[in-house]
Parts: structure tokens; C-alpha cells; sequence
């Protein structure tokens, strides 16, 4: 036990430091080698050996698995956001929301987006104009703006069922269940998920502006909402069916067809090519937004890696071996709580939802395929748990 507490507390310490250089901006391919190398260098462990093997192992084998689905993702984000077919559904729904149900209108228009298949990383591009020129209508602190586009992205839309999300993916390949799994009570916890968020937004904006706060009309934030209206004007919108048709279709493919993912999105990237090729604008224009959609989809995967190549280190070590020895045996729990419990802290240590479901099961997944529960609920509490 003494063991034990000693890797946690290690494990906390890690993940402080790991926080404080990412709240710094060290970029992620840096911070996960630096971390690494700090690691290494406490532990004693041989570096070279320790980063070739173990480091490297882990990030390419995450490239190898789940590149297609971020390139081809990525790709398909940047034709909705190009055209201008994610600013037309954005516009769309937020009709449905001004004053202090603007930040909640936010968050729905995200996971909304993202639900249907585009990229996070492509989401904050598409949606921070629309965000401003809102929040500067409606006379609401901007600081809201980055917790309502995140909430949107990385909370219920990512996990729940049915959506082509990695954290959903992942699962799948490991456990061999639909992207459907544990449908019923999959919709309960995102339901709750975004009714408790829509609560905290709402409060939040009124709180804020009850204490004086309103749109920042400093130099910074007069230039911020320039730019984004530039944007929305610049914008050349197609009409809202054929913006709509290509989230339909992938979800189609994906979830009723049973298509793997990686074909519903190639699918997926040429019919919308072709459905939006008038907003393209023609040959060169398309090989430009290809060329965005590649480097996006490149930074999105490395950036993972590069951490998940961290969690690779962590695995090696005998606070991780202990840790994980400690759970099969030493934890004595409802199944159900096994799992939430369990991922969530793997997923900490990795420091990656996606990258940290990876080592989860690779670590736990025969433990977990001994449960006494389905594999379909395993699939969606590992899911839900790897986001907290």
C-alpha cells in the first residue's frame, strides 16, 4: 500500500507539472518529450532505449491505428468550413438564442457540429467568428466564449453514442462493439451531461454580467470582432439543405449502414465535394482547402501522438505497473464503477481522452472483458470516463 500512495502522489505531481507547461503553451510534440525525458531522467530509466521503444512504439502506433480518421476528418472539416456549410447550420440554430442563452446556443451549435463528424480542432476555427459576433450582440464577456465552444466539443459530443468521434471509435477496434453501444443509457448521460452544462453557461453569463462585466471593447476585443464580422461577410453560404446533407450522410453510413469509419468519411468527402463544389469555386481552390485539411489533420494526430508516446513512457514505469496491478486486484468495486474509475485515472496519467482509452485498454482490456457486464457498457463508460 505504502507503494501505492507513493505513485499517486507521483502521478499527481506529473500531471500538475504536465498542466503547468500546457497552461504555458509548450507545444505538445515538445511537452510530451519534455515530460518524457524528465521522467526518465527521475526514474533512472535508460534514455535511449526508453524514448526509441517505449515513446516511440506508442505514438506511431497511434499514428499507424487512427491517422486515415484524422486526415480524412479533418479533410471533410475543412470543406464544411471552407464553403461555408458550417456557418450556414451555425446561423441557423442560433436563431434559437440571444442574452444569456447565447453561450448555451454556442455549445449546442458545437456539439451539434461535432456530433456530425468535424474535427474540434476545425469547430473552434468555424464557430469563433459566429462566437464573437454574438456574444458582442448581445453585450457578454467574450472570456465565455472559449468555455462554450469547449463544452460544445469535447463533453457530450464526443462521447455519447452514435457519433464518429475518435473516443467512440476507439472502443469499437478494442472491444469489437457498434458505435451504438449501450444506446439507451448512453443518451441518458449525455442528456444530463448537457442539461448540467446549459445551467452552468446561463449561470455563468448572468453572474458575469451582473457584475459588471460586458463585451470587452478594448483594443484587443474591437479587433477580434472586426475580423470575425469580416469573416461572416466574406463567406460565400450555400443553401441549408445541402449544407445539412453531408453531417446526415456520414451519420447515415457510420451508425444505421455500419460503414467503417474511415469509408464513410471518404464517402462522405467526396459527395460533399461534389455537392459543394460551386462554393469551392473551382480546381485550385480545392487543392488549397486539401492542403489546409491535411496539415490541420497532421497537427491533430501529432499533437495526440506525441502524447500518447508520454503515456507509452508512463506505462514502463513501476508507478504505472504498480498502479495497474493495484486496480486488478487490490480494487474491490461494482463493475460499473470499475471501469469509470479505472479509465479515469489512466486517461489522467496519459493526459489524452483518446490517447488515454488507448492505454486503458491495453492495460485493463482483458480484465475488463472479464467482467460480469456487457462489453457495450464497458464501451460507453470507458468513453464517457476518458473525457472527465
Amino acid at each position: 500500500m505504502a507503494i501505492y500512495w507513493e505513485g499517486i502522489f507521483a502521478v499527481f505531481a506529473i500531471l500538475l507539472f504536465f498542466g503547468i507547461l500546457a497552461y504555458r503553451r509548450i507545444p505538445a510534440p515538445v511537452l510530451g518529450l519534455l515530460v518524457s525525458v524528465i521522467i526518465i531522467l527521475i526514474l533512472g530509466m535508460p534514455m535511449d532505449k526508453t524514448l526509441l521503444g517505449p515513446y516511440m512504439s506508442a505514438a506511431g502506433s497511434y499514428f499507424k491505428n487512427f491517422w486515415l480518421v484524422f486526415f480524412l476528418g479533418a479533410l471533410y472539416g475543412a470543406i464544411m468550413e471552407k464553403t461555408g456549410a458550417a456557418l450556414v447550420i451555425a446561423e441557423a440554430l442560433l436563431k434559437f438564442g440571444r442574452g444569456y442563452m447565447a453561450p448555451v446556443v454556442i455549445m449546442t451549435v458545437t456539439g451539434i457540429l461535432t456530433y456530425g463528424g468535424i474535427s474540434g480542432f476545425v469547430i473552434f476555427f468555424t464557430m469563433w467568428p459566429i462566437a464573437l459576433h454574438v456574444f458582442r450582440e448581445t453585450n457578454l464577456p467574450r472570456k465565455l466564449i472559449p468555455a462554450a465552444i469547449s463544452a460544445g466539443t469535447w463533453t457530450w459530443s464526443m462521447v455519447g453514442p452514435a457519433t464518429p468521434a475518435i473516443q467512440n471509435i476507439i472502443p469499437m477496434k478494442y472491444l469489437g462493439t457498434s458505435p451504438n453501444a449501450a444506446l439507451g443509457p448512453g443518451l441518458a448521460a449525455i442528456v444530463i451531461e448537457f442539461v448540467l452544462i446549459c445551467g452552468w453557461l446561463y449561470w455563468r453569463a448572468k453572474t458575469l454580467v451582473k457584475n459588471g462585466e460586458t463585451f470587452d471593447k478594448d483594443e484587443v476585443g474591437l479587433r477580434l470582432a472586426a475580423e470575425g464580422e469580416k469573416v461572416l461577410r466574406e463567406k460565400i453560404r450555400p443553401p441549408l439543405w445541402i449544407a445539412v446533407a453531408p453531417l446526415i450522410l456520414l451519420i447515415f453510413l457510420f451508425d444505421v449502414l455500419k460503414i467503417p469509419i474511415e469509408t464513410a468519411l471518404i464517402i462522405t468527402v467526396l459527395i460533399a465535394t461534389l455537392m459543394l463544389f460551386k462554393q469551392i469555386g473551382g480546381y485550385k481552390e480545392l487543392l488549397s482547402i486539401m492542403n489546409d485539411g491535411s496539415q490541420n489533420g497532421a497537427m491533430a494526430i501529432l499533437n495526440t501522438a506525441c502524447i500518447v508516446g508520454f503515456a507509452g513512457v508512463m506505462k514502463e514505469t513501476y508507478i504505472f505497473k504498480n498502479l495497474v496491478d493495484w486496480l486488478k486486484t487490490g480494487v474491490q468495486l461494482n463493475p460499473y464503477w470499475y471501469v469509470a474509475i479505472t479509465t479515469t485515472i489512466l486517461a489522467g496519467i496519459a493526459g489524452s481522452a483518446s490517447g488515454g482509452l488507448g492505454a486503458t485498454f491495453e492495460a485493463l482490456g482483458d480484465t475488463f472483458k472479464a467482467l460480469p457486464i456487457s462489453m457495450e457498457a464497458v464501451h460507453r463508460i470507458a468513453s464517457i470516463s476518458a473525457g472527465i
